[in-house]
């Protein structure tokens, strides 16, 4: 999938995804594993083509199921810019930005949790790729994107929070 649709996801798709990807499941659990139940993923989106969502850059609160409107605007063409030019994420319905807390789990881990935060992201991701091809939604995990203009963007440090992860995503061309 490196095309989507003009047609936008609705506010239930979005809620989906985002239980998937990061939504609690239990006290103290989330969707997809963690070592440790340390969490040092933040869920970032910049929603550009949403019904009912005001395009912009929102937090994801998993705690409360909430996202928290951060920035108002269309970012798409600085997520393109962001991401090395790659047209799906400013053609994306959403893109999600995944930054990492390190020392949440590298208190307890040490150096090796650092690889442990990593692996984490990629069983998020994972979630995200499986329940969007079942409700027919178009993911691409973007690997060249640029850290520290996308922390910029985000209002985080990029020392004690970093973005490490993107995924764009839409609806697929049929």
């Amino acid at each position: 999938v490196r095309e989507y649709s003009k047609e936008p996801l609705s506010i239930a798709e979005l809620a989906t995804l985002l239980h998937v990807t990061q939504g609690i499941t239990e006290p103290g659990k989330r969707s997809a594993p963690s070592a440790g139940g340390r969490y040092p993923i933040e869920t970032y989106i910049v929603a550009n083509n949403v019904a009912g969502l005001e395009s912009g850059l929102y937090h994801y609160l998993p705690e409360e199921n909430a996202l928290a409107r951060m920035k108002t605007g269309d970012f798409s063409r600085e997520m393109a810019d962001y991401c090395s030019g790659q047209v799906m994420c400013k053609d994306a319905a959403v893109v999600f930005v995944w930054t990492a807390v390190f020392e949440r789990t590298t208190d307890m881990y040490g150096s090796e949790g650092k690889s442990m935060v990593y692996i984490e992201a990629g069983h998020i991701s994972e979630n995200l790729y499986l329940q969007g091809n079942s409700m027919g939604i178009g993911v691409v995990a973007i690997g060249g994107f640029m850290p520290e203009l996308i922390d910029g963007f985000l209002g985080v440090d990029g020392h004690h929070e970093t973005t490490i992860y993107i995924n764009s995503v839409g609806r697929m061309i049929s």
